[in-house]
């Protein structure tokens, strides 16, 4: 079964919501695993800037191993549109890990 993400909420006042991440954000000693297709969830539309695209695999910290079936569709969510600002950016697949 596919891993599918939501959507960044919209705001009227304020700055989009952040699209859903998968297997990101993580701290400590970590195998995270899936073999199945990934679509995180785009930005929400924003009043004044758009809300970032949900990431896979990315943001980790520690010790993490990230195992995936390369021949499985990952895609990564849009920016969210923006109204007085800028849109907001896409979201990353396996971007700024770092080890202790």
């Amino acid at each position: 079964m596919p891993i599918k993400t939501g959507k960044g909420g919209s705001s009227t006042s304020g700055a989009g919501g952040r699209g859903g991440n998968v297997l990101s954000g993580n701290t400590g000693i970590h195998t995270l695993k899936t073999t199945t297709d990934i679509t995180t969830g785009a930005g929400g539309k924003g009043a004044t800037t758009g809300g970032r695209g949900g990431s896979f695999g990315s943001r980790n910290t520690g010790f993490t191993k990230l195992e995936y079936d390369d021949t499985r569709n990952i895609e990564t969510g849009e920016g969210g549109q923006g109204g007085t600002g800028p849109g907001g950016d896409a979201g990353d697949a396996l971007a700024d890990n770092r080890r202790y």
